[in-house]
């Protein structure tokens, strides 16, 4: 059947056709909301018709979002109508403020919905007086999901103890507006569930929340705790993923929480994969994590490096790891940290550690030690000789060459202490990496380059890079890249510049000509300025990446560089697949005349790459350009400027008809225009949004939904949008009560919200 869901106002397709009458009767998945709809009457009677003239087909799913009908007892009979027809999802939220936002009256769940046996998915996200029978509750519910909104009463502590079958249960909700010191206490026992997310945030520090869980198959489980919730676990023994996320940070509650924390992670001591994000665990008695594989860790500057050294003491088993370096400031900590190494080597990294991760890395000295620490500590693991002689041993040379190429040249020539078979390997390196950036003295560089080339044995180059900023002697820098060209070097990357105590007008090294004629050169990266004279012929046969940096040059020669590579330039590029362009206009300059030219060449460029199937595009002037169809494109990125902002966006939509995945980003550069946009939808739906587009990805969200609500509602075939964003966990909750109150073009769309950080799931802050 074409209509799977009724909407309000939808049955008005009765009027396509003669067949389409009756149709809607037999739609199976009903959908009443009267968010912006204020004729509350009208709502109402349009529910009652539909329920009344629905034939016997059965409901397989009822949404219901109502803030505006007073009759409660009519609710109930449009849920227990609901029921009646073998409902099997139900998601509710019902209010009514009757003029005071502060105090709504809360809906009684009727006792049909407890004792329903088709129903397999339950959803609340409202308040509810709850009374549940004494048994036969809930006999077939597999998922429940509920969002309380600052409880008023304690009903609600009785749902979770009454779900024998339930899997998968996800507990929302806020405590603490009113001012009473209440204490909530929840009691999940529920014998088969596999899946368990908390989320709880208080208002204020004296209102406190209890969880209890008694859980026998519990596998996975995720908490998201402030310092007045407390969880206690029992019978958890099968646990085997958990997050745990202590969001806030309160000196005060420093020694209280050390307590509650070591209780806490003593119970989840057996897991295999554990993601922690954690502020004050300074008082913790951790345990000994025996079992512990994967380990995501949150290091925030309140307490540092140290928590990393004691749970890798602690998990003698561990196999991976990712950090995540938190900008984060704490009140009260330093940003200041130093990297200390453990009085001792941890045993994982001497036997099991073999993946590190770090995210958030910006090279301070600190990170840099820690760094270093784990990759010569876990390097020096696999060359003991006392635990892997023998492997090490049975290793071919070009393993062994391997490894040290990894490192900086200086590093890899300081392996020959680590054994007797490690004396010469450096010699045989294929990656040599020069840089002169934190030496002082000349001199010893150029001995130290010196020796390395003439001590090397015969085996080619890979790749040779070279960053010079304080050598005059030009004669010695074109040697050492002659050198590497005659030993087949594969990529060359070279900056060389030599002030000579002129500042503004440095010195400019000669490219040396052999290597314009190298069959064997791949890649060229020129990281400075550089004379170019290039052959008449024969010019870079094999080159096929060339990366240039350019910076005030000093002379033309330059010009010449980007015609003698018989691979570049954009005529008959219908073999085009992927392109990123970036037009930067640092000036941002709005005057006629600029715009005028600037769309002249941009839309002659944009033409040119039309065909292309992956396209990276960031530029603050597009408005005059006429732009192509992208016929082939399925992948757009797109950065989005506040001189043109959601226009690019409507227009690249309606001329990319076959698109499948769009990325967004909305940057905050900041024009010289008017940074206040508003959305428009254009006059027609463009047609990828019907047929094509598969995933959205939005970054730098700033908590306005219309763009979202259009995308959401229109992506008839949208299977999964992906929010990223800064701000706080409640400015994510209302983003999932505005985006669930309308329909969606996509029955089987989901919607993530991830903080905006280029991260794994462990910052997770929710799916629905």
């Amino acid at each position: 059947m074409g209509i799977r869901r009724l909407h309000f106002y939808k049955q008005r397709t009765i009027f396509l056709s003669k067949r389409w009458k009756n149709i809607w009767a037999s739609v199976r998945s009903l959908d009443f909301c009267d968010t912006g709809n204020p004729d509350t009457i009208s709502f109402s009677r349009f529910i009652d018709n539909v329920l009344f003239f629905r034939d016997s087909t059965d409901i397989h799913k009822f949404r219901l979002h109502s803030i505006s009908v007073e009759d409660f007892d009519r609710v109930c009979g449009w849920i227990g109508a609901a029921v009646r027809r073998n409902v099997a999802e139900l998601n509710l939220s019902v209010n009514y403020y009757g003029g005071d936002e502060d105090h709504p009256q809360i809906f009684e769940l009727p006792q049909s919905v407890f004792t329903c046996k088709t129903l397999r998915v339950l959803q609340l996200w409202s308040n509810f007086i709850i009374n549940a029978p004494a048994s036969g509750c809930f006999p077939n519910l597999k998922s429940l999901y509920v969002h309380f909104d600052r409880p008023v009463n304690n009903s609600m502590e009785k749902l979770f103890s009454c779900c024998p079958v339930l899997e998968d249960l996800s507990i929302h909700g806020t405590h603490g507006r009113y001012g009473d010191e209440a204490v909530l206490n929840f009691t999940v026992s529920a014998p088969e569930l596999k899946t368990l997310k908390v989320r709880w945030t208080t208002q204020n520090d004296y209102e406190k929340c209890n969880f209890l869980v008694v859980t026998p198959k519990l596998e996975t489980f995720h908490l998201w705790q402030y310092p007045s919730t407390d969880c206690y676990l029992e019978n958890v023994k099968s646990l085997v993923r958990v997050t745990i996320a202590l969001q806030d940070h309160v000196a005060d509650e420093d020694r209280l929480f050390s307590i509650r924390g070591t209780a806490l992670l003593a119970v989840i001591s057996s897991v295999r994969h554990l993601s922690l994000s954690a502020h004050c665990l300074k008082g913790c008695c951790l345990p000994v994590f025996d079992k512990l594989r994967r380990l995501e860790l949150a290091l925030y500057n309140c307490y540092y490096w140290e928590l990393l050294k004691v749970l890798l003491r602690r998990s003698p088993r561990l196999e991976y790891l990712v950090l995540e370096l938190k900008d984060f400031m704490c009140p009260g900590a330093s940003s200041d940290h130093q990297w200390s190494p453990p009085d001792s080597v941890p045993i994982c990294l001497l036997t099991h550690l073999k993946t590190v991760s770090i995210w958030g890395f910006k090279g301070k000295p600190d990170e840099m030690d820690a760094a270093k620490y784990l990759l010569m500590k876990g390097l020096m693991a696999e060359l003991e000789p006392k635990r892997v002689k023998d492997r090490i041993s049975a290793l071919p040379d070009a393993v062994l060459c391997h490894i040290p190429s990894f490192l900086s040249t200086d590093e890899a020539v300081a392996t020959y202490i680590l054994s007797k078979r490690w004396k010469k390997v450096w010699a045989s390196v294929p990656n040599l990496d020069f840089d002169d950036s934190n030496i002082s003295e000349s001199v010893p560089f150029l001995r130290f380059v010196d020796n390395v080339l003439f001590y090397r044995d015969s085996t080619d180059i890979q790749t040779f890079r070279l960053q010079s900023s304080c050598i005059e002697d030009f004669a010695r820098i074109r040697g050492w890249i002659e050198t590497a060209v005659r030993r087949n070097v594969v990529e060359l990357d070279i900056s060389v510049e030599d002030y000579a105590g002129d500042e503004d007008h440095p010195r400019v090294l000669e490219l040396p000509e052999r290597v314009f004629r190298f069959k064997t050169l791949v890649n060229l990266v020129l990281r400075s300025n550089f004379i170019i004279n290039p052959p008449a012929s024969g010019c870079f046969p094999s080159v096929k990446s060339l990366i240039v940096y350019i910076g005030h040059p000093v002379d033309k020669s330059i010009e010449k560089l980007f015609s003698c590579c018989p691979i570049v330039f954009l005529e008959n590029s219908e073999t085009l697949v992927k392109v990123t362009i970036t037009l930067h206009d640092p000036l941002h300059d709005n005057s006629a005349d600029a715009d005028h030219h600037f769309a002249i060449r941009g839309t002659a460029l944009l033409a040119g790459i039309s065909s292309a199937r992956s396209l990276y595009l960031s530029a603050h002037r597009l408005k005059e350009c006429c732009l192509p169809t992208f016929d082939k494109l399925s992948r757009l990125e797109l950065i989005l400027y506040n001189c043109y902002y959601w226009e690019l966006l409507i227009q690249m939509l309606k001329r990319s008809p076959n698109l499948e995945n769009l990325v967004l980003e909305l940057n905050e550069c900041k024009c010289g225009e008017s940074s206040d946009h508003q959305w428009s939808p254009p006059q027609f739906v463009p047609r990828c949004l019907l047929s094509q587009l598969k995933t959205i990805s939005i970054r730098g969200f700033k908590s306005k939904v219309d763009e979202m609500k259009y995308l959401l509602e229109n992506g008839e075939v949208l299977k999964k949008m992906t929010i990223y964003y800064n701000d706080q966990l409640c400015i994510q909750e209302e983003l999932h009560k505005q985006l669930s109150i309308f329909q969606w073009g996509s029955e089987t769309c989901q919607v993530e919200f991830l903080s905006d950080i280029r991260e794994i799931n462990s910052a997770s802050l929710g799916m629905f």
